[in-house]
């Protein structure tokens, strides 16, 4: 029921709900009992619209889930660890109800069984922690409220609190979650956070994981023990700084919103020796959360923060204008202080790294193992691309370059150089690592509009050279103009195939390109002619005939 509020704000809608609790369906002899909907069912009504066709019924679905369930539950989740959500329950089902403590919800997770809510025990990947009994039988009332792990059944929430937490929204005010923004008063506090140059923790860890993906909070833990990032905070409702030594002893490894818990005798169990409690000073909890937005920017100066703008991606001017202070590509040290490398643009790159090349971003440098053949780093470099996880300015752009690349290799409009195989999963084809020349990447930029300083160049380098693949030493591949291949091609080439009763693939119009033209024709020249100008038949599929299929 409390999942149903924070989804529509709708009081009708909630006491319809609340209508099926404890009633009973009466048909002849036959009693059943009404089955309520449960935090599994509101997540399912909500997301499902039955009345749509079922690929959009799905991607509805799929929409809904991301942007509005997940959301509610977190919040419902934070609230209660926060303490801003009282709950009751009877411990195990039996015994008198009493308060579910606030720090008890870090290890809690709703599971729905038959209509009914349980808060169950996780571990600190929320993964279920083992019972002693089948859950079920918590339902019964039959277990001790003193059996550990303690499971909650049908907990009760404050409605006082809930509806302060999430006001209903007015009859001429509907419009969905997705579209309902922060208060204005937090929004407002948020605004003047970052005209102080600070911003929130979680906000930061966001921002951040735009480059480095699923780094970015091992990153910004390191930083803080370092001493290398500041962080302000409220620990156990005193304004303070965030102690560096702090951070080894967290309970969960990530935040809770803006929230870290701490667990003092962590560290001492790991050596069995006796706590002392006063011996380290540290707190159960610290909230509000925030870093210094300008110490931000120099750790990851690839990051779009407020207040400061991110480099922009399209050049005015001169080619060759810079477009951020510095170039983006030389090396240094990444935030962990190890070396990186100065990434020299060359003919030729994994498709990761022209699409981190197209917005002005070292490769390497927040994935120093970025060529690594796995399935793990594969998804890290979908995620710095921006094709994996959310986006910002600047990755949405990598992104829609990441994917056109990736429908014109599919669609054989680009010749791949290099085909990279997952170490870990043989039969399947990288797309990230796979090898492709500077043609497309450029082309793309030519369209878009949208490329960083290093395509400039390239584009400037081509433009100057008359239309000649240039690369980023300077030499230039002189390149065939597109009139005289579709001039060959449809006056002499076909012509002569027809004429000699041949029907050549693909590969044999390139073969005989090459023989026309040299290294000045590009493949992709020869696939669009092809494309435009091929009669019927020689794109049938299926195997060619033995004859010679070439021409001159």
């Amino acid at each position: 029921m409390l999942l149903r509020w924070v989804l529509t704000r709708d009081r009708t809608d909630v006491l319809t709900m609340a209508d099926a609790y404890g009633t009973v369906q009466v048909e002849g002899d036959r009693v059943t009992r009404v089955r309520p909907e449960s935090w599994d069912d509101a997540s399912r009504t909500h997301s499902i619209n039955e009345s749509l066709p079922a690929e959009e019924k799905i991607r509805t679905a799929v929409i809904k889930a991301n942007m509005e369930i997940i959301p509610a539950q977190k919040e419902i989740y934070s609230s209660l660890r926060r303490g801003a959500l009282d709950s009751w329950a009877r411990p195990n089902g039996s015994g008198d109800i009493v308060l579910i403590r606030p720090i008890d919800w870090t290890g809690l997770r709703f599971h729905s069984l038959d209509g009914r809510d349980i808060a169950i025990p996780v571990d600190s990947e929320y993964n279920p922690l083992r019972l002693p009994h089948p859950l079920a039988e918590y339902l019964t009332g039959t277990i001790p409220a003193t059996t550990t792990p303690t499971a909650w059944p049908d907990p009760l929430f404050s409605a006082e609190q809930a509806i302060k937490l999430w006001p209903p929204y007015e009859p001429n005010a509907a419009t969905s979650r997705s579209e309902q923004g922060p208060s204005e008063s937090a929004k407002a506090l948020h605004e003047f956070d970052v005209r102080l140059g600070w911003i929130r923790l979680t906000a930061a860890v966001e921002i951040i994981g735009s480059v480095a993906g699923d780094l970015a909070w091992q990153q910004v833990k390191q930083a803080i023990q370092r001493k290398a990032l500041l962080a302000r905070c409220r620990a156990d409702g005193v304004t303070c700084d965030l102690e560096p030594h702090w951070i080894d002893f967290l309970a969960w490894d990530r935040p809770d919103g803006d929230v870290l818990w701490f667990d003092r005798e962590k560290a001492w169990r790991a050596f069995a020796r006796p706590v002392d409690r006063t011996a380290v000073p540290v707190p159960d909890r610290t909230e509000d959360i925030v870093v210094p937005i300008a110490r931000c920017a120099e750790l990851w100066p690839g990051c779009a923060w407020p207040g400061r703008g991110v480099a922009k991606r399209i050049l005015e001017g001169a080619p060759s204008a810079p477009a951020t202070p510095a170039d983006s590509l030389s090396g240094g040290t990444d935030v962990f202080g190890r070396p990186v490398e100065k990434f020299v643009v060359g003919d030729q790159h994994t498709v990761f790294e022209w699409c981190m090349i197209y917005t002005d971003r070292h490769p390497a440098g927040a994935h120093p193992n970025h060529n690594h053949a796995t399935v793990e780093h594969m998804r890290s470099r979908l995620v710095l691309l921006g094709a994996c996880g959310r986006s910002d300015e600047v990755t949405r752009i990598s992104n829609a370059v990441y994917r056109e690349l990736v429908a014109a290799i599919e669609a054989g409009r680009i010749e791949l150089r290099k085909r990279v195989y997952l170490d870990d999963r043989p039969a399947e084809l990288d797309l990230t690592l796979c090898v492709i020349g500077p043609d497309p990447v450029l082309e793309i930029a030519r369209r878009h509009q949208d490329g960083g300083q290093k395509i400039a160049e390239l584009l400037a380098r081509h433009d100057r050279a008359g239309g000649n693949q240039v690369s980023a030493n300077g030499n230039v591949r002189p390149r065939a103009s597109d009139t005289d291949v579709r001039e060959w091609y449809k006056e002499i080439y076909i012509p002569k195939c027809i004429k000699d009763g041949k029907q050549p693939s693909e590969d044999l119009d390139w073969t005989a390109a090459r023989a026309k033209f040299g290294n000045r024709v590009r493949r992709q020249q020869v696939r669009d002619v092809r494309h435009e100008l091929a009669p019927d038949d020689w794109r049938r599929q299926g195997r060619r005939g033995s004859s010679p299929n070439s021409a001159d």
